[in-house]
């Protein structure tokens, strides 16, 4: 009886040693940086901000080529005795399988709990823009590490020793739209909404975005719109363009209705972008769903855009633009694509009240 006893202590205590050993994480004390303006909300957000330290130390696409700040270098100084962290290693192993839009792999920041501890979605049902690059990895071990990592790095010092740099960071891109009065925002509540919405336009900015723009996908709830998008910050408000702009806001919704009506359309688009690939000798055989909604969101937006060149731009820019569009966009008959979706949707605005209405309809008859 007695060495059933002990056995029974012996089994517990090392149950009680394995618990130990298993990942304990820390609650993170980290805000976003913000500023309110209209409404517009800037801010830089932490858990992005912790996301693209490590995605800059695995050498994942464009947080690779991000040069020429002090900011950025000071950073990597501070993190890159942790170049070998499980976290690292995951994310760059991921990234040599992947090939898609460099946005989606910062999506998962919104899906982070606030103190870094838990990721607020089910690897087993991934939300559509999250699949291509996050169904690469398990997204278990992925937060465990990321909580780790950002203990190791004490990120919450970093986190507060950056702070002043991002608040006047964020004043200057909130000085770039008021001097622009805020063209943007009124065009695109007015092109994509109707008037009933309430629209929240949320600017994450970074450092780390050096001259990149990145879309991420907007929420619809009811009637209300939260946008969110990249901006980089680390230009002066002298150096952004509110044109080249406001064709992330466009690629951010479009992405988003693109996303939730695939099903709907996938028969029509897959065939046509594959033939306007095909015709330009650019191989489709590694495409998944996400590239052919990429591909397909910016002609949309760029064909919108034009809307928005000719109410804010000089006769001369409008050209200028419009040489552009030729070079750029690989379909052909540019200019009676453009005419044809600006005069279906911005003169039936009765027929299609909301830009969601119309393009799904459109793309069926590509």
């Amino acid at each position: 009886m007695k060495k059933v006893f002990y056995l029974i202590i012996l089994v517990s205590s090392l149950f009680c040693l394995s618990c130990k050993s298993k990942v304990e994480k820390k609650s993170l004390n980290v805000s976003p940086v913000v500023i309110e303006d209209n409404n517009l909300v800037f801010q830089v957000d932490p858990k992005s901000e912790l996301l693209m330290m490590a995605l800059r130390l695995a050498k994942v696409n464009a947080m690779s080529y991000t040069s020429g700040f002090d900011y950025v270098f000071t950073n990597d100084r501070l993190v890159e005795k942790y170049k070998d962290h499980p976290l690292i290693k995951q994310l760059s192993k991921a990234n040599k399988k992947y090939k898609g839009d460099f946005s989606s792999e910062l999506e998962i920041a919104k899906y982070i709990s606030d103190d870094i501890t838990t990721l607020n979605v089910d690897s087993k049902n991934l939300p559509l823009e999250l699949q291509a690059f996050w169904s690469l990895i398990n997204l278990n071990q992925f937060i465990d590490n990321l909580n780790d990592f950002a203990v190791k790095i004490q990120f919450e010092r970093i986190w507060k020793m950056n702070e002043g740099k991002n608040r006047i960071g964020l004043t200057n891109l909130k000085e770039f739209y008021q001097k622009n009065d805020y063209k943007i925002l009124s065009w695109v509540e007015n092109t994509f909404f109707t008037k009933e919405y309430s629209c929240k336009f949320t600017i994450n900015s970074s450092f780390y975005v050096r001259n990149y723009f990145f879309p991420l996908s907007a929420r619809f709830s009811g009637k209300n719109v939260l946008l969110d998008l990249y901006h980089p910050m680390d230009l002066n408000s002298e150096g952004f363009d509110d044109g080249w702009t406001s064709l992330y806001w466009e690629e951010s919704i479009i992405q988003t209705i693109l996303m939730e009506n695939w099903e709907e359309i996938e028969g029509k688009i897959k065939p046509y972008v594959d033939e306007v690939l095909k015709k330009n000798k650019i191989s489709v055989k590694k495409f998944n769903k996400e590239n052919y909604i990429q591909e397909i969101r910016y002609y949309l937006s760029l064909i919108l855009l034009t809307d928005y060149v000719k109410m804010a731009k000089t006769e001369e820019d409008i050209q200028g633009f419009q040489n552009y569009l030729k070079q750029k966009i690989l379909l052909e008959n540019v200019e009676e694509i453009i005419l044809d979706h600006e005069s279906s949707y911005l003169n039936n605005r009765d027929q299609y009240p909301e830009y969601k209405d119309f393009i799904i309809e459109y793309l069926k008859q590509f």
